[in-house]
């Protein structure tokens, strides 16, 4: 998710005290894996069903959109520049947002050009979305200072660490299902402030990679976005597509079906968000990657070259995709032949059928 970073990336690494580049380049694999898997998912979706993309002619051209905003790349350049290179995590939003509206007086023309009524229109904006914030922060100071005076936020972590004892595994579980249910219904900053300092020690404390934790607690955190009967994403979809809420968010919770995986997947593999060797980052993230395909496939019912698939096909293609996940060479191996003994069986049948 995250697919759902964004100005939490800055708060994680105030917590972690890390750079935010440390944060942002954890991130990156697992935001790629995300969409991937989600691309595959509407592929093979529209597959199965038969739907077709847009006419040629209806598509705009490639050129001319260009040149109609190529200005606002410096903006964007500038902010990932500030941010990684100069590393002014403070500052840097506020400098790219001056950029973006100096580009937009000097290079729109004509009634799109920024100017005093759409200054208006920026500010009040602003001040609401500043607003909300603020709003959000103070209730959630006040949550968290109960917590620190209190002593619960400790006391949670130590309560959580001694009823799992030595197994991490159950740790994870349980810190997943706390996560889900302290994020319903939450913004993700105040999502992500509450489990950090309720759940993020208990993790670290058990020998888990500090980054990889925040970001376990983060994703499972924003599941109720996409999952029933919570699912506030789904529903604002819903509203806007005028579309049945219950349908929305099953569908919602399907596609992000990774989500609910990728989470256990990174943080007893920290390879997965590129920290150690650069020969175990390379297997992981490749083995990760074509797991993702093999899921996708299995959830869909489609597999490319072969076509739409029965469970018969599906079944194994899941536990090819668990083999190819856990790092072992017999477990990526005994991945490989199932996925072999698939594509072998299934272009058998393919071409059964059609002599057929």
């Amino acid at each position: 998710m995250p697919p759902v970073m964004g100005a939490v990336a800055f708060l994680m690494a105030e917590f972690l005290n890390v750079p935010y580049a440390t944060v942002m380049i954890a991130a990156l694999v697992p935001a790629m894996i995300f969409y991937i898997a989600l691309l595959l998912q509407v592929d093979g979706y529209a597959a199965v069903n038969g739907l077709k993309g847009m006419d040629e002619k209806d598509i705009p051209d490639l050129w001319e959109t260009f040149k109609g905003g190529w200005y606002y790349i410096f903006s964007l350049v500038a902010l990932v520049y500030m941010l990684v290179a100069l590393r002014w995590d403070l500052y840097a939003p506020y400098y790219a947002s001056g950029i973006l509206v100096v580009c937009s007086v000097v290079f729109r023309k004509g009634e799109r050009r920024f100017n005093h009524h759409t200054l208006a229109a920026l500010i009040v904006d602003s001040t609401k979305i500043i607003s909300n914030i603020i709003a959000i922060l103070a209730g959630v100071g006040m949550i968290v200072g109960a917590l620190a005076f209190t002593g619960v936020g400790g006391a949670f972590s130590r309560e959580l660490l001694q009823i799992a004892g030595d197994n991490l595994y159950l740790l994870l579980a349980m810190g997943a299902v706390t996560s889900f249910l302290l994020g319903m219904g939450m913004t993700v900053s105040a999502c992500y402030i509450f489990l950090a300092i309720i759940l993020g020690p208990a993790l670290i404390n058990a020998g888990l990679d500090p980054v990889a934790s925040h970001l376990f607690i983060l994703y499972w955190g924003m599941l109720s976005y996409i999952t029933p009967p919570v699912a506030l994403a789904a529903v604002a979809a819903a509203i806007i597509a005028q579309a049945d809420t219950m349908a929305i968010g099953m569908r919602a919770m399907r596609l992000g079906l990774i989500n609910f995986i990728l989470p256990f997947i990174f943080v007893l593999n920290p390879a997965l968000i590129l920290s150690g060797e650069w020969s175990d980052i390379i297997v992981m993230v490749s083995s990760a990657l074509i797991a993702v395909w093999l899921m996708a496939s299995a959830f869909e019912g489609y597999l490319y070259k072969v076509g739409v698939i029965g469970w018969s096909l599906r079944a194994p293609l899941l536990v090819a995709a668990a083999a190819l996940l856990y790092p072992e060479i017999v477990s990526y191996m005994i991945g490989v032949g199932i996925v072999v003994a698939c594509y072998g069986y299934g272009l058998i049948q393919k071409r059964a059928t059609a002599q057929a």
